[in-house]
Order: C-alpha cells, then structure tokens, then sequence
C-alpha cells in the first residue's frame, strides 16, 4: 500500500488519527510533503510539528528518507537541527518505510 499525502502543516493531526495503519505489519510506504519552513502560519518561522511529525514514523519503527535522486536518509538528530535553522533539507518530499 503507498499513502501519499500534501496537507500544508496538518501532517501530524493526520498521522494521530492513522495510528492504527501506522502500526500495521505490513506497513504502507507513505509519501509526505513536510515542510519545514515554508507556508508557516504568520509569525512562524519553522513549522512547530517538524520533530513530532517524523517522531510519530520513527516510533512505529519507520525509516525516513528524502524523495530526490540520492534518496539521503534523514535521521532525528537532522530533524532536530532543521527545527533550529542548522539543518536544511534538499527537498519537501519524503518517503517513509
């Protein structure tokens, strides 16, 4: 199964309510559009949910990756220095299985 999904900032509401396909043995490749700076509310400069959106896949024992030709896999501790401006991914596309 593939989930592809473009939701402009309300990834993590829609993983809260996928909890149970998330927890699936056979787990769906999801493709997500994430943001990590870009088409933040007035007044935001990083998208508040970055860390709890990749935290909720990282928890049901998902991988992340970015979605471009070398495909770079993006561990928390990139995450956490995106959200802090030390990190800046190549894309606003990423895959998770």
């Amino acid at each position: 199964m593939l989930i592809i999904a473009d939701i402009d900032v309300a990834e993590l509401e829609m993983l809260q309510g996928a909890q149970k396909t998330l927890a699936r043995k056979n787990k769906p490749i999801w493709i997500l559009e994430i943001t990590s700076t870009n088409h933040q509310p007035q007044g935001i400069s990083v998208n508040p949910n970055l860390i709890k959106t990749f935290n909720w896949f990282y928890r049901f024992g998902y991988s992340a990756k970015e979605l471009s030709k070398n495909g770079r896999q993006i561990k928390s501790k990139d995450v956490e220095n995106a959200s802090i401006g030390h990190f800046t991914f190549k894309t606003q596309t990423f895959i998770f299985r």
